[in-house]
């Protein structure tokens, strides 16, 4: 992971956290974010170590100006898309940003009352980001999170959909 410059671990960083602070601005809330910060973190601290050093590099990452909320969340998830293109010529590094991602902002989302509608829907819109580079982000269930059919379904992976990217594209569990 020592292969990025300052600009790509800045990129990568912006990116990363800017797709859980949009999680946890789904529902925002005064107690509640002092929960998802340290669901964050607990996340961070499971994250490969490579991964959590490159994340502890820097500054406070800022986020980027914008006229409304709309144009933020526009905004904070083109730079994950941008963080996924950086990570992707190291291939470890593109399977922990990916990992913590997932992680955390499953983590976030049940820390408080757990995982809200608006929750949920931002959390599809980052998935769709890490989807985008071709390699689906990993399946984890948040605290709190109904169960879904398909989830713990003896039959989930018997030719079910599983998926329906923005795309378009159906894919079949097993099918790449």
């Amino acid at each position: 992971m020592s292969q990025f410059t300052e600009n790509e671990i800045e990129t990568i960083r912006g990116g990363v956290m800017g797709a859980v602070a949009l999680v946890s601005q789904a529902e925002p809330g005064f107690f509640a974010t002092f929960k998802e910060s340290m669901a964050a973190s607990k996340a961070l601290a499971n994250a490969p170590q490579e991964f959590t050093e490159l994340m502890k590099q820097g500054g406070m990452v800022m986020p980027p100006k914008a006229g409304s909320q709309e144009e933020m969340n526009t905004k904070l998830l083109e730079n994950l898309r941008q963080a996924v293109q950086v990570a992707s010529k190291d291939q470890p590094t593109l399977e922990a940003l990916k990992s913590y991602v997932t992680a955390a902002t499953q983590e976030v989302a049940g820390a408080a009352k757990g995982v809200s509608p608006e929750e949920t829907a931002v959390i599809e819109q980052v998935n769709a980001v890490l989807n985008e580079s071709g390699t689906a982000a990993p399946q984890t269930q948040a605290p709190g999170a109904p169960q879904t059919e398909a989830q713990g379904s003896p039959t989930a992976d018997a030719g079910q959909v599983s998926e329906a990217p923005a795309n378009g594209e159906l894919k079949f569990p097993g099918q790449n």
